[in-house]
């Protein structure tokens, strides 16, 4: 018998195999949040904060996936902490992000948005030197260039209390804030 019908044979039977045998490569939420993970900290290796906001599973007609969220915080500690949400479809689009959402960027709050609600802890970090009525808080930090922020969420009064503390001068100070970005004291 020649060789090539042998090895035709056995390419059709591998072929087979792996149709009538399928591998089980389906993904666990738990595996897909770790390949999240594991994808930004490969991304953006200088983060402060990385991680995964949530995630849930999606039946479409192309099969189960995850919709996941995660999130990037940089320079957390200045006066202008950088925040990025990137959503990712997998294992449905091949693991590709969609573009990056920015929430805060450039020492910038509420890009894109009219009705600026503060609801994370970066947004509140540079509300509390930028909105009107915080001119105090700016000289500070023109004085304390080595002022470091704190904020606080306080979810029965829907404030935030950021704190800015200089270490060097030992003096600090702290503006409250509403979560509709009005500076309350």
């Amino acid at each position: 018998m020649d060789k090539s019908y042998i090895i035709v044979a056995l390419m059709i039977a591998v072929i087979l195999l792996a149709i009538y045998f399928p591998r089980n490569t389906r993904v666990d939420i738990t595996e897909a949040k770790h390949y999240v993970e594991e994808d930004l900290r490969n991304r953006y290796p200088t983060a402060d904060i990385i991680g995964v906001l949530n995630a849930s599973e999606i039946n479409g007609a192309g099969g189960t996936y995850y919709n996941i969220r995660g999130r990037v915080t940089m320079n957390l500690d200045s006066q202008c902490p950088d925040r990025r949400h990137i959503y990712y479809n997998y294992p449905a689009q091949n693991f590709v992000p969609q573009p990056d959402e920015y929430i805060t960027r450039g020492c910038r709050i509420c890009i894109n948005i009219t009705n600026c609600l503060l609801a994370f802890e970066e947004e509140a970090i540079i509300a509390s030197h930028t909105l009107p009525g915080t001119g105090a808080v700016q000289q500070f930090l023109n004085d304390s260039s080595d002022a470091k922020p704190i904020a606080a969420h306080d979810n029965q009064t829907g404030t935030w209390a950021v704190t800015l503390e200089s270490k060097r001068f030992a003096r600090q100070v702290s503006v409250l804030i509403s979560d509709n970005a009005y500076v309350i004291e």
